[in-house]
């Protein structure tokens, strides 16, 4: 006879004794049940289609305000599909943070003088658009500052206008003279701490910290180091460090080389134009 398939065999009781017992028949696997998928009509709309709720849009339109909203959703649209904003849509950004005290050109100076001290828009963003602050033009007589300010004091600000005493309102970031704009110590000090600083800057050793606050120009033994490109300011313009990238003061180059490497130990390499010092040294001034 031939042999009992496998699952048919006997096998021996392992109890003293016991009878033989037929072995349990092989089970098959056992399969798993389909997951049941939601239908079309249950399913979530993507969230880059998701409307802005309805409320909102309607407090646009009731205020008359269509335009701004359509621009908004198209900047939002577009920050989604590309990281780098079409010029108009940049440009309408920037335009959001100004109070409309200035004019375009007055704008696009400042705007581009910020950002001789950096990579690309990063100083502008980090200052501005990033502190989720205001930028806003003050004219006196003859003079004609920039100020930067929180966004929620912009109401407070318009109400203040034409006050005879308003004399300070936000932080100075600089001032015209003529077309020409000039970043202040308070402004160059700001980008320091935003650590955008990456052009256009002199670091100074200990010593040469010193010498600098107290009014006396940069020569070779005060340089600790200097940005690798160098001095590339239309201006000769650069923002004065210490060894640990606090802002000290702004300077402005005097030296034939813009790296500050052939120069004589004896020159001027750069003129110090305004620093911290200046506070301590006039007090009545600033008092």
């Amino acid at each position: 006879m031939g042999k009992k398939p496998a699952g048919q065999r006997k096998r021996k009781d392992p109890r003293p004794g016991g009878k033989e017992a037929k072995a349990k028949p092989a089970q098959a696997p056992r399969q798993r049940q389909p997951v049941a998928q939601a239908s079309p009509k249950n399913a979530r709309a993507p969230a880059s289609k998701a409307r802005r709720p309805p409320r909102e849009e309607e407090t646009y339109r009731a205020r008359g305000e269509e335009k701004e909203f359509l621009e908004e959703r198209e900047d939002e649209q577009h920050d989604k599909e590309s990281p780098r904003m079409p010029p108009k849509a940049a440009e309408r950004k920037r335009e959001s943070h100004w109070i409309d005290f200035a004019t375009k050109e007055q704008k696009d100076i400042v705007h581009e003088e910020i950002n001789m001290f950096g990579n690309g828009d990063e100083p502008w963003q980090a200052l501005v658009v990033r502190g989720d602050n205001n930028v806003f033009l003050y004219q006196k007589g003859t003079f004609t500052s920039i100020h930067l300010m929180p966004k929620e004091a912009k109401d407070r600000f318009k109400g203040l206008m034409g006050n005879p005493g308003l004399k300070h309102f936000g932080l100075f970031l600089g001032m015209f003279k003529g077309n020409q704009f000039n970043l202040s110590i308070e402004g160059a000090s700001e980008l320091a701490r935003s650590g955008t600083v990456a052009r256009n800057w002199i670091k100074l050793g200990t010593d040469g910290e010193k010498s600098f606050l107290y009014g006396q120009d940069i020569k070779k033994a005060m340089l600790q180091e200097v940005c690798p490109r160098g001095i590339t300011h239309d201006r000769g313009i650069c923002i004065i460090l210490n060894a640990r990238g606090e802002c000290l003061g702004i300077g402005k180059l005097e030296a034939q080389d813009p790296r500050l490497v052939r120069v004589s130990d004896e020159d001027v390499l750069v003129k110090n134009i305004v620093d911290r010092g200046v506070y301590l040294r006039d007090q009545n001034r600033y008092a």
